[in-house]
């Protein structure tokens, strides 16, 4: 269990994650430090509130860079907000947290996954790295395992289901959707009429009832 202290420094770090991401990003150190706070956390075995506390953490911040992005989105991205920490340092974290016993941390996981860029979905999505378009050639894992969460078969909570189904939302949304301007990070991830395709079977499949 966390002293009063230490709760006292997470909510101060959270906040900062949330309001300022770019100072997590901008130094190794800084982002190095993030994430092994973040995963010491997370891996909590027998302690629902650490990993709670965990995956909080990461939301904030991946909260704080999408509005950081966004407000950014008509000028040049600042070179200090690397996009890749993301895919390659926290969506292992989270994606093992949708398996969590507690529902409260199955839900944060979830919605962060909702909060992610199109960039972080290139990523995410290609199998080594290099982002082709086509369904035949995308890892599905981290869409099938949101959409699993949608029904009861795959989650039993009724508000995780529910947290679930608005990331799906927000996945297509900022993969298929204009959340940024023409000149945002979308034009560099040109998503292409099969994946729209593909994915919209994904999704009708799995609501189907």
């Amino acid at each position: 269990t966390l002293s009063s202290s230490s709760k006292c420094k997470l909510e101060i770090l959270t906040s900062i994650a949330k309001l300022a991401p770019w100072s997590i990003t901008r130094e190794p150190f800084n982002h190095a430090s993030f994430r092994e706070i973040c995963a010491n956390l997370c891996n909590g075995q027998n302690d629902t509130a650490r990993r709670l506390l965990g995956v909080k953490l990461i939301e904030a911040f991946i909260v704080g860079r999408k509005a950081y992005v966004i407000e950014c989105s008509s000028e040049k991205l600042p070179h200090n907000m690397e996009l890749a920490v993301v895919p390659e340092s926290f969506c292992p974290l989270l994606y093992s947290s949708r398996r969590d016993q507690s529902s409260a941390v199955r839900t944060c996981a979830v919605t962060s996954f909702g909060s992610l860029l199109v960039t972080d979905w290139a990523v995410l999505l290609s199998h080594d790295g290099t982002f082709i378009g086509n369904s035949s050639s995308l890892d599905w894992t981290h869409v099938d395992s949101i959409l699993r969460m949608c029904n009861p078969d795959g989650e039993k909570c009724g508000s995780v289901r529910s947290a679930a189904c608005k990331a799906v939302g927000d996945i297509c949304k900022v993969c298929i959707g204009n959340l940024l301007s023409e000149e945002g990070l979308e034009k560099a991830v040109p998503f292409s009429d099969d994946f729209v395709v593909a994915i919209s079977t994904k999704i009708c499949s799995e609501m189907e009832l």
